[in-house]
């Protein structure tokens, strides 16, 4: 936490810099370490007043968030938090790692809320036996949450994962070419999943985007690239 905060002093004091995002989905979630890195934020603000200033965007594993997390995070000024939904489908649960109910996303939701905590929620795109129904539900249910942003993408093949060690099984083809913003291919086919679905669910989720214009969206698949605030019109 000590050179977690010197960074953030040196950009702050050398260069401005008083936004933040942390990509790491467990740094802030240890608990055991929750009330140091308090304290040493709050040392820090006394020694330097423009540190009350930054903002801090997070990434976080849904199931490590519950209230006294919600107060800790509230404490180190996070801004919004960004938390992987990604589908509502409970047979692929086990795709994601997901080790939270459905409920825990409205608590999380409701307590951010409470808080000023503005919510960003990712959604993906042809997981390997998804549907285009439960898709729809996804997004549905994600748009209940009352999100401040919502970040939809299609799935693409890293490296060492699950679906890149077991291509076959799932039956698994991607496109040839790589997008300029990606490194990864996209997977354009998948057991249960094909074009046709890949295309539905982009549109589907472009009609979303226009009957909720409040919510920041950021949509990337092979068939729609789209970032509010840069682009006007989809």
């Amino acid at each position: 936490m000590k050179r977690f905060f010197d960074e953030i002093e040196y950009l702050l004091d050398n260069l401005n810099v008083k936004r933040f995002f942390i990509l790491d989905d467990s740094f802030l979630s240890n608990k055991s370490r929750q009330a140091d890195f308090t304290e040493e934020f709050e040392k820090r603000k006394k020694k330097n007043p423009g540190m009350n200033e930054i903002r801090l965007n997070a990434m976080i594993r849904p199931e490590l968030i519950d209230r006294p997390a919600v107060d800790f995070l509230e404490s180190i000024n996070i801004d919004w938090v960004q938390i992987g939904l990604q589908t509502v489908n409970p047979k692929l649960d086990r795709y994601i790692g997901r080790q939270l109910p459905l409920k825990g996303f409205n608590d999380i939701a409701k307590w951010f809320r409470e808080r000023g905590i503005r919510l960003h929620v990712d959604v993906i795109i042809g997981l390997p036996d998804d549907t285009l129904e439960y898709f729809k539900k996804t997004l549905e249910y994600a748009l209940k949450l009352k999100p401040y942003a919502m970040q939809v993408k299609q799935l693409y093949l890293n490296p060492d994962t699950l679906f890149f060690n077991n291509q076959e099984e799932y039956e698994i083809v991607t496109n040839k070419q790589k997008r300029r913003d990606f490194t990864v291919p996209f997977i354009v086919k998948a057991r249960g999943i094909d074009e046709k679905y890949i295309r539905e669910a982009t549109n589907f989720t472009i009609e979303k985007i226009r009957h909720s214009p409040s919510v920041k969206w950021k949509l990337v698949t092979i068939f729609k690239h789209f970032v509010s605030g840069f682009h006007k019109e989809i």
